[in-house]
Parts: structure tokens; C-alpha cells; sequence
């Protein structure tokens, strides 16, 4: 590291600066030692920003004891199994979002629960923490590709701002490990810190193995090298043995996902979810859309582009550092870059690669987005960064002798970066129904909750209580998993709307249903026709709307009022004992 900053200093005494003023050096000149004062500046400077984006998401999580971040009712309601191990008992939705919880961070949930902090409590805490990791280590990243403080700054300011405006640092979840776990891997890979490096490609598989993939890519690209715009392989001993490492660690991370017979498999093939209503437009989880530019570039889950990789707009600075290689002798800055931004498009070719892999193997390595939104993200960061100083540095050389212009392009800059209005998208919803919440959290942990209404997505946090369906959770990738969860919810549908009492009582019976949430609203027929989650369950969905449009009335809303244990905010929690007892004459 010392030879390096060595190095630079002795390049930017070869480009003489005495002429210029003193906060033009403070901006661009690159440091000739690592704790420089301009690099503390700047890189507190970074870490201030972080904190300021961490807190914005801090006052909304603490604003209410009853808030939850979106991903929370997949990644973290079953983690009250840490705290009380007798939560969610014979719970089918606990159990399978369990079984695919990555190991790294299960355990890191259950060792802070161990040492007392709740799952919900930590969930909001972790962010702030995992913000400011990536921040130093984006910071760090871009000194190693150019020793410009300023650089580092304004690339770990964009990132911040992209990663604050979407909901996966905020979340907690396994996607908030993404960024410090790449970048951690990218600032030992330039290093040359082989056995960090792989340490970076182990944490990756256990706590998002989509982005390991990534990294070893990048691993593997090390044996080819470009020589007069030819590829050759490598000669270095040591790039062979970094490659059979990296894929040693790769499958032996991966080695307990293959082994695992946790009976919720297969995957749905490609074939499969093109028929299901689940995977097309206006379904749950919407894969296959009409356009060729949306699936193949912004489509959310398939889209090379999605999840706003170009924001904030000063991202696409990247797209400038390509043409400055082309210029680069009329750009003075552009002399003073390491050999490691050679690592920027390994990191494209392997992303790429994984991605079209995803879609030629499609659900069998998850979604194909994953593989590209991320990596990008940090990269354009990055490129982004550099090229905002290596332009601000080609308009100085050439303003010499007109200052107010390079003062001015400083301070456009500057406002641009800073005060870009990124708001913070926390996904951090409100529970509305605190009465519903401390009822059912006084109820029997065995208590179980059937209901069509939105709110049973928030129960299982909120009051700690196993739901037998909920729009959320209803994620169709498994068949194992997911047969069970449609064929819940056509019962579901088929009970809450039959004329027929005794059909409600069975379905009661069949699944041990304590307790019936229906919304006052529920029976009438645009409910359900407004409903895109229910629509996706026909004929049963569809056969409801035909009796209500009839004019028969379901059994469910003839002992509403009789059996009613709570009504709060339009929803109605019924007994389910008394749906029992009730007779057919019910009225």
C-alpha cells in the first residue's frame, strides 16, 4: 500500500499544480500517504452522509411500536422462533421462509438474539451499521483504483444515495449484506489479498449466494489477459490456484443448499410458471411482461437495469469513463488510475454471464435481475465518482487563468452531488389495527388465523400468530411449498363465500382455524374483482363473484355479528368455536 501511494505522489510532483490554488489541490491532487488529512476529511466527510440517510430511516422505524419494513413478513417473523421457541407452531409459511434463510445471517439474527435484542429491534439497528461498512469500503475502493480523496467521496455519496432511495440496506435482510460483502471482496482483490478475498466469497454464500457467484466469476476472468487486443491465458501459477479455491469455497458454501430435504421443492420450471396466473401481469410476482425492452432491461425481476441502478441521475457519470480511456491524453488524471479498474469489466462480464445463465436457467438460480442490479450499482457508483473528478480536473487545466470558472463547475458539482433530493425508501409500513394486534398476542400460541383481508400479511409480526395464508408470503417458486399455499387459499375463497354452512365448518375443521378475519366489505362483488392477488385463484375467485352478483348470501356474513369477538378499522375477527356451534338455520 505505501508503494503505491508512493508512486502517485511522485507522479503528481510530475505534474506541477504550484500555480493553481490551494483548494484546487485540496479537490483533485491525489495523496502521497493513506492517513493524509484530505483522506480523513473526506472519508468523515462520507461516513456523515451515511449517518444522515441511517437516521432519516431510524426516526420512521422507532416512530411507532408497531412498524415493520416490507421484507420483514418474508426474511424475519419467523425469528420470534429465537426469542420463544414455541412461536409458530406446525407453521407451514415459518417453517419454508426458514428453510431458506441464508446460515450467516440466521445466525447473526439468533446471536443478537441471544444477547437479548429482538429480531424486529435489530432488524431496525442493522442498517445503520451495514451503511456505514459499505460507505468505508466504497471510500476504500476508490482510492485503490485512484488516490483522490474527493473521488472516494463523491462515489461513496452517490452509492449511499442509490442504496438509501431503494428498500434492500434498509431492510435488514439478506439483500442488505450485498454491498459491503462485493465491496469487500473488490478492496481485497485489488490488494492482491488472496485469502481475504476468498473470506469475502465465503460470507457472500452465506449470506446472499446470488452475489457469490458474481465474485467468483471475477475470480475465474483473473486467467485471461488482454494483449494487443487479443486474449491470452495466464502464465501466474497463482491465478490457477486463486480459481480452484474460489470454486472450492463456492461449493462447499453451496454444499448444504444441494443436500437439503426440506420438502419444498422443486423449483417451478420456466415452462410451468408461463401458465400460472401468479407469474403474468397483474399476478404476484409478475416475470413475464409483453415487452421485449421490460423483460430484458427493467422488468423488476428479470430486467438487467431494474430497481433503479441509474439512480440518482448522476450515476450515469459512469457511462463518461469508457470515452475518457479514449481521451485520456487530453485528461491529466486519467495517468494517475491503477491497473485495478482492469476489474470493472471483469465484474460486467461475469454479471452479464450469471445473468443470461439466470434466464436460460430460470428459478433454478433465482431471479436473473439479482445478477446484475447490485454488482452494477456499485460500479456506476464508482465510475461515477472518478469521472466527476477527472472532469472537474480537465475543466481546471483548462480554465487556468479564469478561476471563477473552475470555482463555479466546483460548486455545480458539488450542489448537484449533495443536494440531490434522495429521499430514503424505507418500505417501513404502520400497522393500523393495534386492537387486533394485542388481542391476538394474549391469544394461545397454536392460534391460527384465516382471512382474505390484507391485514393478515401484518399478524404474524405484529401479534406473533401463525396465518394459514397471506398475499405476501404466497410466493410461488416451490411447488412443494406453494401447492399447498394456492390450494389453502381456493378453500379459503370456496369457505368465506359459500351459502353453505356446514362447507364453512369443514374447512374450519380441516385446517384448525381459530379465528375468521373478513372485512365488512368483503361481500361485495367488486372486492373480490378488485383483488389482484385473489383473482389469481380461479374458478374459485370467479364463482364467488357469480353468488354474491346473484344476490346469495354467503354463511360467513349470516354469523358475523353472532360470533364476532372484535371489530376494529372495518375488519371483523369471529370466532371460529362459534362458527362451529352455529346452525344452519343461522340467520
Amino acid at each position: 500500500m505505501k508503494s503505491e501511494f508512493a508512486q502517485d505522489h511522485s507522479i503528481a510532483d510530475s505534474l506541477n499544480h504550484s500555480s493553481t490554488a490551494p483548494w484546487f489541490r485540496f479537490l483533485i491532487d491525489p495523496v502521497s500517504r493513506a492517513l493524509d488529512f484530505r483522506t480523513v476529511f473526506w472519508l468523515v466527510l462520507s461516513l456523515a452522509f451515511s449517518i444522515l440517510f441511517a437516521s432519516r430511516a431510524m426516526r420512521q422505524a422507532f416512530s411507532s411500536p408497531y412498524v415493520l419494513q416490507d421484507d420483514w413478513r418474508h426474511h424475519v417473523f419467523w425469528m420470534l422462533r429465537y426469542v420463544d421457541q414455541d412461536s409458530f407452531p406446525r407453521d407451514l409459511i415459518a417453517d419454508y421462509f426458514q428453510s431458506l434463510a441464508p446460515a450467516g445471517y440466521a445466525m447473526l439474527y439468533r446471536a443478537a438474539a441471544t444477547l437479548g435484542v429482538e429480531p424486529f429491534v435489530f432488524g431496525k439497528l442493522l442498517p445503520m451499521a451495514l451503511g456505514l461498512i459499505t460507505t468505508g469500503l466504497c471510500f476504500a475502493v476508490s482510492m485503490q483504483i485512484l488516490h483522490v480523496p474527493a473521488a472516494g467521496f463523491a462515489s461513496a455519496l452517490m452509492l449511499n444515495q442509490s442504496l438509501w432511495m431503494r428498500n434492500g440496506l434498509v431492510s435488514g435482510t439478506p439483500r442488505a449484506f450485498i454491498s459491503p460483502l462485493f465491496l469487500g471482496f473488490m478492496f481485497f482483490a485489488l490488494r492482491g489479498s488472496l485469502l481475504p478475498s476468498l473470506a469475502m466469497i465465503a460470507l457472500m454464500g452465506l449470506f446472499f449466494p446470488s452475489i457469490m457467484f458474481i465474485a467468483v466469476g471475477v475470480v475465474l476472468l483473473r486467467v485471461v489477459h488482454w494483449e494487443k487486443m487479443r486474449p491470452r491465458l495466464s502464465r501466474e501459477r497463482r491465478d490457477y490456484a486463486a480459481c480452484a479455491a474460489a470454486v472450492a469455497i463456492a461449493g462447499l458454501v453451496l454444499l448444504p443448499y444441494a443436500l437439503n430435504t426440506s420438502g419444498f421443492g422443486p423449483v417451478v420450471t420456466a415452462a410451468e410458471a408461463r401458465l400460472m396466473p401468479e407469474f403474468l401481469p397483474k399476478g404476484r410476482m409478475v416475470v413475464f411482461r409483453q415487452g421485449f425492452l421490460s423483460y430484458w432491461f427493467t422488468g423488476s425481476h428479470t430486467g438487467m437495469f431494474s430497481s433503479g441502478v441509474l439512480a440518482p441521475f448522476t450515476m450515469c457519470l459512469a457511462f463518461l469513463l469508457p470515452l475518457m480511456f479514449v481521451f485520456q491524453r487530453r485528461l491529466p488524471l486519467m495517468s494517475r488510475f491503477s491497473k485495478g479498474i482492469e476489474v470493472f469489466p471483469r465484474i460486467i462480464v461475469a454479471s452479464v454471464a450469471i445473468f443470461l445463465a439466470a434466464h436460460l436457467l430460470l428459478f433454478r438460480l433465482y431471479l436473473p435481475s439479482r445478477f446484475t442490479v447490485s454488482s452494477f450499482r456499485i460500479l456506476f457508483a464508482l465510475a461515477a465518482g472518478v469521472s466527476a473528478v477527472v472532469l472537474l480536473d480537465a475543466v481546471f487545466h483548462w480554465a487556468r487563468g479564469r478561476s471563477w470558472v473552475a470555482a463555479a463547475s466546483a460548486a455545480l458539482l458539488g450542489v448537484v452531488l449533495i443536494l440531490y433530493p434522495a429521499e430514503v425508501d424505507s418500505r417501513y409500513k404502520t400497522g393500523t389495527a393495534p386492537q387486533l394486534y394485542e388481542f391476538l398476542a394474549h391469544s394461545p400460541k397454536d392460534t391460527l388465523i384465516a382471512g382474505l383481508s390484507a391485514e393478515t400479511d401484518n399478524l404474524p409480526i405484529f401479534a406473533g400468530r401463525s396465518v394459514l395464508v397471506a398475499r405476501e408470503t404466497a410466493l410461488p417458486f416451490h411447488k412443494g411449498y406453494y401447492g399447498q399455499i394456492r390450494q389453502r387459499a381456493i378453500d379459503l375463497i370456496n369457505a368465506q363465500y359459500t351459502a353453505d354452512l356446514a362447507e364453512l365448518q369443514s374447512f374450519i375443521r380441516k385446517y384448525e382455524v381459530t379465528y375468521l378475519l373478513v372485512d365488512r366489505e368483503a361481500f361485495a362483488p367488486d372486492y373480490l374483482a378488485h383483488d389482484k392477488w385473489v383473482m389469481q385463484y380461479q374458478p374459485a375467485a370467479q364463482e364467488a363473484i357469480g353468488r354474491l352478483r346473484q344476490g346469495v348470501e354467503p354463511a360467513c356474513s349470516r354469523v358475523m355479528d353472532r360470533c364476532s369477538v372484535l371489530e376494529t378499522n372495518g375488519m371483523v375477527l369471529l370466532s371460529a368455536e362459534c362458527v362451529l356451534k352455529a346452525s344452519g338455520e343461522e340467520r
